[in-house]
């Protein structure tokens, strides 16, 4: 069985019936593709971004000139995937007539859309896959769980043993 049939026949990690666009602190992690060049080289527990790795930190930093509703907290490019934590901000403290804003579904699809597409260019590889299907999230629940998080992502690159 290939990978994607394994991804496409697995479950959706997302939590039955919670609204993924309310306001809160998610993490997130999106994994590319196998046999997918790094995006980021580990010495001496520090991460250093490939031109791919530096197109995915710019897609990430670009995602709240996109999405007025969003603040971007922690982030890392490991060589094979990502971690970063995404705060929905409820939409009526910015703008008083509105209630609709994007899940987090949708956000990290324009991360993996637009760095899709900005690698591509680069290599001249139009419409290759680079990111796996889905991403894992986790809603962040409280103060103590937001501060581990963070520290996990900080410290992520030091633990990498490949």
């Amino acid at each position: 069985m290939s990978w994607r049939e394994r991804e496409q026949r697995r479950s959706s990690p997302r939590k039955p019936g919670y609204d993924y666009s309310r306001p809160g602190y998610y993490f997130v992690t999106a994994r590319l593709r196998p046999n997918m060049e790094d995006v980021a080289e580990i010495r001496d527990g520090v991460a250093f971004l490939t031109s791919n790795g530096r197109i995915v930190d710019w897609c990430w930093h670009d995602l709240s000139n996109h999405y007025g509703t969003i603040e971007l907290d922690a982030f890392v490019v490991m060589p094979d995937h990502i971690h970063g934590i995404i705060r929905v901000i409820d939409p009526s403290h910015i703008y008083p007539c509105c209630t609709g804003h994007p899940n987090l579904s949708e956000i990290v699809r324009a991360l993996k859309t637009s760095s899709s597409r900005r690698m591509n260019n680069l290599h001249g590889t139009r419409g290759m896959s680079i990111w796996a299907p889905s991403f894992h999230d986790s809603i962040i629940s409280s103060d103590d769980h937001l501060r581990v998080t963070r520290n996990y992502i900080r410290n992520n690159p030091a633990r990498w043993n490949r």
